[in-house]
């Protein structure tokens, strides 16, 4: 039998996020604060985010729009 992976659960305003955009890290911010940059156009969606203790950056898009996995 397969165990199926939960996706992690994303809590907008408590989350800390690091961003890499343009050669620069940004952070830590909440998932909340990126989607206010991105609404009000001082970030793209195509920037890569990342928490505290993940090895891969993840595009920003993916986990806004929910379809990240598990990056550990």
């Amino acid at each position: 039998m397969r165990h199926n992976q939960r996706k992690p659960a994303v809590d907008r305003d408590q989350d800390l996020w690091y961003v890499y955009q343009m050669e620069f890290e940004l952070g830590p911010v909440t998932l909340g604060q990126l989607e206010r940059y991105v609404a009000s156009g001082r970030m793209e969606e195509t920037v890569y985010v990342r928490q505290q203790g993940w090895s891969d950056w993840l595009p920003l898009n993916d986990v806004l729009s929910g379809q990240m996995a598990a990056a550990s």
